[in-house]
């Protein structure tokens, strides 16, 4: 009963990270409710300046007392849309909500309420083109699809199981996840391969891959090459496709879930992989593109244990001095910018545990290919991935709390040279 639970639990895990969201976010309702800290009727004012701890940023957004930051979305290189949650309110009553946060004027607008537009277990992606929508739920055999100028709702595949599709850039059609019938137990679900379904033809057809558990799919390049998942039952897979060659390799099957973290670099085709230690590039076809070690002596928490040992223990044997004994150090959240040109993540403690010697992360930015790291926060923070890059490329947003003062929640920005 144990591992069905934790299986349920993981398949959902990976739906979250492959795309399927069950509440599909559309344009909020302004309601301007303001909650700028200088009005009387604001939530709780900041505390005196005094006791204001020393910040890693100089410009910042402070929240409402007690409010933290669920996302981030950046809409220009001022404006960002957030998700909070607001610890205050009774937990009987929905207590998150959207707002818009304006970093110039230092403003808090609430826009509207957290409303769960698509119930739980019923997912759909509209088609690039924006003319039909697919559908599918955990209780309806098939994927469906929905015509947006009408309404009209037509079944398209007819097996129990059948799931995430994954839309040609000219909305022609999808790929997605076939069920077999074939129920794989030990709360796996149905046995799935990819296949391929045209819109013109109303036509589905199997292709030749590996049949078992799958968890979702992503492109590494439009209609050529997909990134999917594979794993099951606290084992991280992943595997990439490559549809012209028919080809599939198994890039990452591991149960490391502590250190493993993976990002899309749409621009040049590749799948980066943060494992134990090191950096790994992969290619749309799966070969091994570029390697390189962690970075190291950027300060004093990045010196590198001379006992490390590839493969060895890493509570004994970490790749960090900061991490010998201790808590999990090491590099986590990549993201690429949005002009490709550079690729960002928080290197520090992952998660948070008592046994830390480094008070959450700092952020670095480096090349793309992970060459010239640097450190661009002057003390460490606690935040748990929520930064985002504006779409220019030029600052990055980050939700972040100090270690002086965890009551306080921020948003600040660093500008990108």
């Amino acid at each position: 009963m144990r591992k069905s639970i934790r299986a349920v639990l993981m398949l959902l895990l990976i739906l979250a990270m492959f795309g399927c969201d069950t509440d599909k976010d559309k344009p909020a309702r302004i309601d301007q409710l303001h909650m700028d800290a200088t009005r009387e009727n604001s939530p709780a004012p900041a505390e005196p300046e005094a006791d204001v701890p020393v910040l890693p940023l100089k410009e910042y957004v402070e929240l409402p007392a007690k409010h933290y930051v669920e996302a981030i979305e950046a809409l220009s290189d001022s404006e960002l849309r957030v998700k909070l949650t607001d610890m205050q309110t009774d937990i009987e009553t929905n207590r998150s909500y959207w707002a818009l946060i304006d970093m110039n004027t230092k403003t808090i607008t609430k826009t509207d309420d957290i409303v769960e537009e698509m119930p739980p277990g019923n997912w759909e992606v509209e088609s690039p083109t924006g003319k039909w929508i697919a559908e599918w739920d955990m209780n309806t055999p098939g994927i469906w699809g929905i015509a947006t100028d009408t309404g009209d709702k037509t079944q398209w595949t007819d097996s129990d199981g059948d799931r995430n599709p994954l839309w040609l850039s000219d909305g022609s059609g999808f790929y997605y996840l076939h069920s077999t019938g074939v129920n794989l137990g030990d709360g796996a679900g149905f046995e799935a391969t990819l296949a391929h379904y045209d819109i013109a033809t109303r036509k589905s057809t199997v292709l030749s891959y590996e049949k078992g558990f799958w968890g979702g799919l992503r492109w590494l390049v439009p209609d050529e090459s997909i990134v999917a998942s594979n794993g099951f039952d606290d084992v991280i897979g992943l595997k990439i496709i490559h549809l012209p060659d028919g080809t599939e390799k198994q890039i990452v099957d591991t149960s490391n879930l502590d250190y493993l973290d993976y990002a899309i670099h749409k621009e040049a085709g590749q799948l980066l992989i943060t494992d134990y230690g090191k950096f790994a590039w992969y290619d749309r076809k799966g070969d091994i593109a570029n390697q390189l070690e962690w970075p190291v002596e950027l300060d004093e928490s990045t010196r590198k244990n001379p006992n490390y040992v590839e493969g060895g223990n890493p509570y004994e044997q970490p790749f960090y001095e900061s991490g010998v004994n201790g808590g999990r150090v090491g590099p986590h959240g990549l993201q690429f910018s949005p002009n490709g040109k550079h690729l960002s993540y928080l290197l520090g403690a992952i998660g948070e545990s008592i046994d830390d010697k480094v008070s959450g992360v700092k952020l670095v930015i480096s090349n793309t290919d992970g060459t010239d790291p640097a450190l661009v926060l002057d003390d460490y923070v606690r935040m748990d991935r929520d930064y985002v890059w504006s779409p220019s490329s030029k600052r990055i947003f980050i939700a972040f709390s100090t270690e002086a003062a965890r009551e306080r929640a921020y948003v600040g920005w660093i500008s990108i040279k």
